[in-house]
């Protein structure tokens, strides 16, 4: 165990009595594992709120931005929801991309439960309703997509990383 001697001097030479006048400044066992607890939180609570304050977008909310729709999209609908997603790829327009029609994006992110670490492809075990963007014509940021074929019933392909989706990776046809 850490020794806090230094902190209970610290905490006596502030209160203004000299740790040989006053017999409390040694803190028990209980209290330092108490205090550290409430150090480490206080610290985890405001590395969560640099975070948080500092806009940046993290891969897995980036990915449920530009591929989770929670409504059905209808024919004529992929450009507006491209530019309301704020789909591009360095400011060019994107030659295809791929919407996931769910209720919730739990359950797209159900299908990284259990990994762990570096990335690692998953396909999804139930099919998912998919849409797929093709684009028309245009040039960024006058980009013009239309839906290519119908909305697809198939299995999804993810990247995952530490239990989320960070990547759409592609979607296939369960074979019997």
């Amino acid at each position: 165990m850490e020794d806090f001697s230094d902190f209970s001097i610290s905490l006596s030479c502030h209160s203004g009595i000299s740790p040989a006048a006053d017999s409390r400044t040694h803190l028990s066992p209980v209290i330092q594992i108490n205090m550290k607890i409430s150090i480490f939180a206080g610290v985890l609570l405001i590395s969560a709120a640099l975070i948080s304050v500092d806009g940046e977008e993290t891969p897995a909310e980036k990915f449920e931005r530009e591929h989770i729709i929670t409504q059905i999209m209808t024919v004529g609908q992929c450009t507006k929801f491209i530019n309301e997603k704020h789909v591009e790829v360095n400011r060019a327009c994107k030659p295809e991309h791929t919407f996931i029609h769910t209720t919730t994006s739990a359950a797209v992110n159900a299908i990284c439960d259990g990994t762990v670490g570096q990335s690692v492809a998953k396909v999804s075990t139930v099919p998912f309703n998919i849409v797929v963007c093709k684009l028309k014509s245009g040039q960024h940021p006058n980009c013009v997509y239309e839906i290519e074929g119908k909305h697809h019933n198939a299995q999804i392909s993810i990247t995952c990383v530490n239990g989320k989706p960070i990547a759409y990776v592609g979607y296939h046809y369960k074979m019997h």
